[in-house]
């Protein structure tokens, strides 16, 4: 299972977590973190388990968000064949999350960006099919669902990497670490400066 959560920055942003099971849902792994760039907010993760058992995962990242008055978002994959030695592939972007449609979110209708929530990754015997959505270039206020045909990968093939894709080891979440009433503080602030920003004059 794989989800965003902010406890390996305490606090101070989201990343992708992943936990394993074997037995059915009964115990579960400890999170790691699997973003390829830790430093990065990253979001929306989908994950899938080949027949062969390479696992992969997908998500949305800011680390190219560099421009003032842009949101610069890039989709990207992750493979590994043990679920801790993992290598990242570029799949889209960076294109401006401020461009997706606006959307109405929670009990008091809160207006947002809403990039979609088709997100999706599937697998034959030997490929990985992500489904994902991302807005149009230019400033148009829309957004597109595509369906992306990385190269196959084999198990071993991953194992082994060429140097000069990004790989990357998980990191595993410090047990027992729970936030501080300084990070919650900071994760706090984070949400009301993104509201600021996607929600100009509420």
């Amino acid at each position: 299972i794989a989800w965003q959560d902010a406890r390996f920055s305490s606090g101070d942003h989201d990343g992708i977590a992943l936990a394993s099971s074997a037995d059915g849902g009964m115990s579960w792994s400890a999170p790691a973190e699997v973003n390829g760039e830790p430093t990065a907010v990253a979001f929306t993760p989908t994950v899938n388990v080949r027949s062969d058992g390479l696992i992969a995962v997908t998500y949305y990242d800011l680390r190219n968000d560099t421009f003032p008055k842009s949101v610069l978002t890039d989709y990207w994959m992750v493979v590994s064949s043990d679920g801790t030695a993992f290598t990242e592939s570029h799949l889209s972007g960076p294109f401006d999350l401020n461009n997706a449609p606006r959307g109405e979110f929670g009990p008091n209708n809160t207006l947002g960006l809403f990039l979609g929530d088709y997100q999706a990754l599937a697998s034959t015997d030997t490929m990985f099919l992500p489904l994902y959505a991302q807005t149009h270039t230019g400033s148009a206020i829309s957004s597109d669902i595509v369906i992306d045909f990385p190269p196959a990968v084999s198990a071993a093939a991953a194992a082994a990497a060429p140097a000069a894709r990004h790989q990357f080891r998980a990191v595993p979440a410090v047990a027992g670490v729970t936030l501080t009433g300084a990070a919650r503080e900071r994760m706090s602030e984070h949400i009301r400066r993104a509201q600021r920003a996607r929600l100009p004059g509420r």
